[in-house]
């Protein structure tokens, strides 16, 4: 395991495998990690210590966690809701170990694990090694060191982080892959990393979008998670957001655009080719009408490009006459003036 260096029990080795009472030969350090739990109004409920042996003890850390399993939406299209726990064990499992692996134990601080209603926060002393957490979810990223790399060889010895330094992207993949907020890090104390994870949908938008779009790039993910939290983000992300037509709204105060942007801004060539299903038309047209009233030559105009490439002029009109009649028995919009000249609105 690398744990004994010229005959000489390690630092790592007693953090790991030592009994409690073995710390006493870490030169004042003392490993601990301390799960609190947390009334819904912020009140402490509980809280328990866990002194090493840490290979044993972070089992015992996941048994306290709350992970009840609970329903949410992620489709407009069926009644059926999603059923899935609150948390995935391997993303606890990936921000604990780090928290382990990278603590700096010379400053005698604690692992903590805080326990809220609805998210986990895993916070641990030193700094952030990757710096940014832009670079951290980087493909192919690589860190400059190891705080404490005899702890960090035996962890992936033994499993418990990844070798490859790919632990924190996989967790932002897991958070993407379940359409649930992305892991917020905290790291605006230089000597501290905090990061909380979410057990539930925060923003349905946000949920939508990803499920409109699972083939979406994770650096394209983390920039819309950023909008759905209120965090700021810099003119060139609203930028590249904006062009995909994922966001809304005057910069800084963006807002997530609805399912259907989300639908065109990852769909360019098939909607080119194909153009979008008649139910998305019709929430285009319903979303244009919002706005402004509308004849149907504007509008005609206004949603063409989410008509096939191929169609021509006067099969664009009657296509749009189709969705505004349907549109109409739906009793959304009505139209307003001679049949000729006539502007739609909405029906409210």
């Amino acid at each position: 395991m690398g744990f004994l260096v010229h005959g000489h029990v390690t630092n790592a080795a007693l953090v790991l495998l030592g009994r409690p009472e073995s710390t006493i030969f870490l030169n004042g350090a003392a490993p601990r990690i301390t799960w609190t739990l947390y009334a819904s109004d912020g009140r402490m409920e509980t809280y328990e210590h866990f002194d090493p042996p840490f290979i044993l003890q972070v089992d015992k850390v996941l048994e306290k966690i709350r992970n009840e399993r609970y329903r949410y939406f992620d489709s407009q299209v069926t009644l059926f809701p999603t059923l899935a726990n609150k948390y995935d064990p391997e993303v606890i499992r990936e921000l604990l170990h780090n928290a382990i692996a990278h603590q700096d134990y010379r400053n005698s601080g604690k692992v903590n694990v805080l326990e809220y209603e609805d998210r986990l926060a895993f916070k641990n002393e030193g700094s952030f090694i990757p710096g940014t957490v832009e670079k951290a979810i980087e493909p192919g990223y690589k860190p400059p060191y190891y705080r404490n790399r005899l702890l960090a060889d035996a962890m992936v010895k033994t499993e418990m982080i990844d070798q490859n330094a790919i632990g924190i992207r996989n967790v932002y993949e897991i958070q993407r892959g379940r359409m649930l907020p992305l892991p917020t890090y905290d790291l605006s104390e230089s000597d501290r990393v905090s990061v909380t994870i979410y057990g539930r949908v925060l923003n349905e938008a946000y949920t939508q979008l990803l499920a409109s779009g699972p083939e979406m790039d994770l650096e394209t993910v983390f920039m819309l998670d950023l909008v759905q939290k209120g965090s700021p983000i810099t003119r060139e992300q609203a930028r590249i957001l904006r062009s995909r037509g994922l966001v809304e709204g005057r910069y800084p105060r963006l807002t997530l655009s609805s399912k259907v942007a989300g639908i065109i801004g990852t769909h360019e060539e098939y909607v080119r080719q194909k153009g979008l299903d008649t139910s998305i038309c019709k929430e285009l047209v319903v979303k244009l009408l919002r706005t402004r009233p509308c004849t149907r030559a504007e509008i005609v105009s206004t949603i063409s490009h989410a008509l096939p490439e191929d169609m021509g002029d006067e099969q664009r009109k009657k296509h749009v006459s189709y969705l505004l009649q349907e549109l109409r028995k739906e009793h959304r919009i009505r139209p307003d003036g001679a049949r000729g000249s006539a502007k739609w609105m909405m029906d409210e």
